[in-house]
């Protein structure tokens, strides 16, 4: 049975003195970011899988991921308010977690996180490219289809294949590898929340916060999706039909 991870990054009101109390600042190693402070990184002690990021605007996020066996579990899963058309019974864990931590999400308009969306997978062109759309979508299994291709940017290591995929103006991206050791020892390590940040702060100031070069393509993958977006370059993704 495989498992579909989604990490989050939802902009949240400033957290008080006294909860900051039980986080400690993190190292960022040097390049990470463009400028070294663009971004401020605590976690919860003894938590690893909770992290704070102050961004250089003044901008708080808190973080974290989810795990879940169907699309709709991601669906759910990023929500940061209880929409009045979900069902009695309806797990929200990020709500519910936000509540138990006592933080109040921005009032941007938008009731849900940001979220980056990831599944190991055995062979990658078994994992069709609708699929692929509803992961980097967050959709789940019953929602229509609105846009009938994906953008994607890939890579091939060792003969496995990894591509990054774009949400369509859905807040969230997607990662899809054949390659199980970077997915355990650096995607779910290092890359799932270091490319959320980026992704974040593309979406809230359109500027990419990095010099590197998959940033940078990232940036320009994400900015092809966006619907009043023109500047972009085609040559630099690739594209497949659902």
């Amino acid at each position: 049975m495989f498992f579909y991870y989604i990490h989050i990054a939802v902009e949240v009101e400033k957290p008080g003195i006294t909860y900051l109390a039980g986080w400690e600042e993190s190292d960022t190693e040097r390049f990470m970011f463009d400028k070294a402070d663009r971004f401020r990184i605590l976690r919860r002690k003894g938590e690893p899988v909770l992290q704070l990021a102050e961004d250089d605007q003044g901008n708080w996020y808190f973080m974290t991921f989810f795990t879940s066996k169907s699309l709709s579990g991601l669906k759910w899963a990023r929500q940061t308010a209880r929409p009045a058309y979900v069902e009695d019974g309806t797990t929200l864990p990020l709500v519910s977690l936000l509540e138990d931590e006592g933080l109040l999400p921005a009032d941007e308009g938008f009731d849900k996180a940001y979220a980056h969306t990831s599944i190991l997978v055995d062979n990658l062109h078994g994992f069709s490219a609708e699929k692929q759309a509803g992961l980097a979508n967050a959709d789940g299994e019953d929602d229509p289809t609105v846009v009938g291709n994906i953008h994607f940017v890939k890579n091939i290591f060792k003969g496995k294949e990894t591509r990054y995929i774009a949400g369509v103006e859905t807040r969230s991206f997607a990662t899809v590898t054949e390659n199980e050791p970077y997915f355990r020892e650096i995607h779910l390590k290092t890359n799932a929340f270091l490319y959320l940040l980026y992704f974040v702060y593309f979406q809230e100031y359109n500027q990419l916060p990095s010099k590197q070069m998959v940033p940078r393509l990232l940036g320009n993958l994400w900015a092809s999706k966006q619907a009043l977006n023109t500047g972009w370059n085609p040559t630099l993704f690739e594209t497949e039909q659902l």
